[in-house]
């Protein structure tokens, strides 16, 4: 079976620092993985070129057995990965319902239609517990209720494979 993500030898450098280094596994459907390490250990770095924001120095990166090494980000989202980001992103002057409806708008099952996606958004606040905020503004959000914004803009891409970046950040028990 097609691995969903798999990685082979990948690696970055900025300049002299070696980021990440020879990076290989794979991720099978259904799988849930965690990667950790210490404060500047990569693995941001990793995700961001698994995800097309940063390009790999050596190795690469396949996506359903795909090779996307140096994908665009919206290339990598088109084939069904989503990711969130450490820190919170939202599209600025659009509501909070409008933010999820732009990842259903351009995500792997998009059909371009508004009054669809804004359904869709709907379901996808629902699912994170913040269906009431979706006609806020970003901005008005609470810490928690922002990362809720982020995971609901990845969901909303209905990927089949979800990278949470620093899910917890900013967040207190």
């Amino acid at each position: 079976m097609t691995a969903l993500l798999e990685t082979q030898g990948l690696g970055r450098r900025f300049g002299g620092l070696q980021a990440v280094s020879d990076v290989s596994f794979s991720v099978p459907a259904g799988q849930v993985l965690g990667v950790i390490g210490p404060n500047g250990a990569g693995k941001s770095t990793f995700i961001n070129l698994v995800t097309g924001h940063i390009k790999p120095t050596s190795g690469k990166v396949l996506i359903g057995g795909k090779d996307m090494t140096g994908a665009k980000p919206w290339a990598i989202a088109h084939a069904g990965v989503a990711r969130t980001f450490q820190i919170v992103k939202p599209f600025r002057g659009m509501t909070v319902r409008e933010n999820v409806a732009v990842g259903v708008l351009y995500g792997s099952s998009r059909n371009g239609r508004m009054a669809s996606a804004l359904e869709r958004a709907d379901q996808v606040l629902e699912e994170v517990g913040i269906v009431h905020l979706g006609g806020r503004a970003p901005g008005e959000l609470s810490v928690a209720d922002a990362r809720r914004l982020e995971f609901a803009k990845a969901l909303a891409l209905d990927p089949k494979l979800l990278l949470l970046d620093e899910v917890m950040a900013g967040l207190r028990h």
